[in-house]
């Protein structure tokens, strides 16, 4: 789905990848609507619709990162083509699993090199990414009380960060949990959200937040103005 703006001249775009729960309600689309009022033209990717699949957060289906970020560099290249997007400012966005193909993308000299102008990661799980450099300037945005892509692996990847690697800012949001950016969620325990970090393997706590939603907005629009 693209989120074109009207007017003269080149403006900023946004690649938006939604979380395992599919694009339908994901709050990957608030984003697009929110940046788009910033002056940011949009195009939200759908993953799982072409390939069958509804939700991949139970380990029933799964679509292998490779593929994402394929999907992804396809939707960047797109937006290159458009006569009214500046091909210097195309960043991409994602909210969970979307935030960590954000994460492979930036941590992958490959795809990285000629790719987006930078990454923004809304409660990824940093723990794959730990020990990596990264190639793009990369915001990570993440709930202190997620219970299913922990803020103390975020953390660990900010110490242990190479010295070499591009620039990473991290935001940990006080009192949020998964799904805070989306302030219309009310706080349900999802008992098929498949969690390696407890015992039973299965289950997460899914609540919006709306102040640090408001935050999170001004914190991502800062970020991605730094680069004007």
């Amino acid at each position: 789905m693209l989120l074109d703006l009207p007017g003269p001249g080149k403006k900023p775009a946004v690649v938006y990848l939604h979380g395992s729960n599919g694009p339908g309600d994901s709050p990957v689309n608030g984003w697009a609507i929110y940046l788009r009022q910033q002056g940011y033209i949009g195009l939200v990717v759908d993953q799982y619709g072409p390939r069958g699949i509804t939700e991949v957060y139970t380990g029933h289906a799964l679509v292998k990162t490779g593929d994402q970020v394929r999907d992804t560099v396809a939707a960047k290249d797109f937006l290159v083509q458009q006569a009214n997007v500046d091909s210097s400012r195309i960043f991409m966005l994602g909210t969970s699993a979307g935030g960590i193909t954000a994460l492979a993308i930036a941590g992958r000299k490959a795809q990285a090199s000629g790719s987006f102008r930078a990454m923004v990661a809304i409660y990824p799980d940093c723990y794959p990414y730990r020990t990596l450099p990264f190639y793009l300037p990369t915001f990570i945005g993440i709930g202190e009380l997620d219970d299913w892509t922990r803020a103390d692996k975020c953390e660990e990847l900010m110490a242990k960060l190479p010295a070499e690697s591009a620039s990473v800012k991290l935001v940990i949001y006080e009192g949020a949990y998964h799904g805070f950016d989306d302030p219309n969620q009310p706080m349900i325990y999802n008992k098929n959200a498949r969690n390696g970090n407890i015992v039973s393997g299965y289950g997460a706590t899914i609540a919006g937040n709306p102040g640090q939603a408001r935050k999170a907005q001004e914190d991502v629009l800062n970020f991605l103005k730094s680069f004007n």
